[in-house]
């Protein structure tokens, strides 16, 4: 059990004894001979006494030394004991949302019981319909990007920046070519194209990254320009920003962390803030907006222009749209295998409710209304 979970424990058992002995902060610090904010430091679990301490508080509380310092809990509170000390609570980013680990004991210590079994039906439903770690922190970040209208104002001033140092202006979007310059000269990257494609393990990824004092970047050869582009300028932004922890694959086999999630996201982000300036396409999406018809060419045209995918195309108006055209809008990427649309992303921006199903590997996708668009524009287009 590690440290902190140790202090909270402790910090819960002592605001519960001091409640149940009717002691105020104060009158319970004074007998103690201890300052007030000494003991909301132990209460919030932010600092474990000394023995002589534990020993003076035992006393006026009428507790034993080791009823406090055990890190078994009451019978009632068991499920709490577990569901602090799982993984997923330790690994969620509560920091993320405004909330500090302090908040979350003063809420156990109000009502412990009730908390245990609120807590134990939470982890239990996760449990039930087999969520991983990893998808809480996925959804952790996915409600984090919807909170902030998945527009991140100190990652686009970096691609700025990013632009500006390596003197990008006159020539944006960047080429790959300029990209892998930057890389290899300044970050001291070394790129293999060919590596990946020996190993049948490793095939399947995109890129690996190899850590050292010079790194090396594995690309895979059946890539397309415009996806090593990406992988390039997600490479950049992982060093520019300073990203440590992250993942080594692109698609990542194993998530150790919440930073990890994060971190990835913040890399994505730049790559396309550096990729798509924020300035020329929103000079773009103005232009479409004025028009009077729809026009699909304007839209074929970005994709050469910017030399991207259609994915990083449309993910960048996610971040743009709502931020300056004040539009709210959903973000889904389906992939289609035979006649089955599967759903591998999604962000909810204008906070209506989508449907959604609650079994085990239910495929709900089939109800929305995309899913029938899809259809309807594939059978219009199987016609013609």
């Amino acid at each position: 059990m590690n440290t902190d979970l140790v202090n909270i424990i402790l910090g819960m058992k002592v605001r519960q004894a001091r409640l149940e002995a009717k002691l105020t902060l104060s009158e319970f610090a004074q007998r103690c001979q201890l300052s007030p904010s000494y003991i909301t430091e132990i209460e919030k679990g932010r600092k474990y006494p000394k023995t002589d301490k534990i020993l003076k508080m035992a006393e006026v509380l009428d507790k034993s030394y080791d009823d406090l310092v055990s890190i078994k809990l009451e019978p009632s509170l068991q499920y709490l004991e577990s569901t602090l000390s799982s993984p997923l609570l330790q690994q969620f980013p509560f920091e993320a949302f405004g909330v500090e680990t302090s908040t979350l004991v003063n809420l156990f210590t109000r009502a412990p019981a009730k908390a245990s079994a609120l807590l134990h039906t939470i982890v239990d439903i996760g449990r039930q319909h087999d969520m991983k770690e990893e998808h809480f922190l996925r959804a952790a970040l996915r409600s984090y990007q919807e909170i902030q209208e998945n527009y991140f104002q100190e990652i686009e001033d970096a691609a700025v920046d990013f632009i500006r140092k390596f003197e990008l202006e006159d020539s944006l979007p960047p080429e790959k070519s300029r990209l892998e310059e930057i890389i290899q000269q300044d970050f001291r990257y070394q790129i293999d194209c060919d590596r990946l494609a020996g190993h049948p393990s490793l095939a399947h990824y995109r890129s690996v990254y190899i850590n050292g004092r010079k790194p090396k970047l594995l690309l895979n050869s059946a890539l397309k320009a415009n996806q090593i582009k990406f992988i390039l300028a997600r490479e950049l932004g992982y060093q520019f920003l300073g990203l440590k922890e992250r993942a080594n694959t692109s698609a990542p086999d194993q998530v150790d962390s919440f930073e990890q999630v994060l971190n990835d996201f913040k890399a994505s982000y730049f790559a396309g803030a550096l990729l798509i300036p924020r300035t020329m396409i929103l000079e773009d999406l103005q232009e479409i907006f004025q028009l009077n018809v729809w026009s699909a060419y304007r839209l074929l045209n970005l994709l050469d222009k910017y030399g991207v995918t259609p994915e990083m195309l449309l993910y960048r108006f996610s971040e743009l749209i709502p931020q300056f055209f004040g539009i709210r809008l959903h973000f889904h990427r389906f992939h289609r295998a035979d006649d089955n649309y599967y759903l591998v992303k999604q962000l909810n921006m204008n906070r209506l409710m989508l449907p959604s199903g609650i079994a085990l590997n239910e495929h709900h996708c089939r109800r929305w209304l995309a899913i029938r668009l899809l259809r309807e524009s594939t059978d219009a287009a199987t016609r013609q």
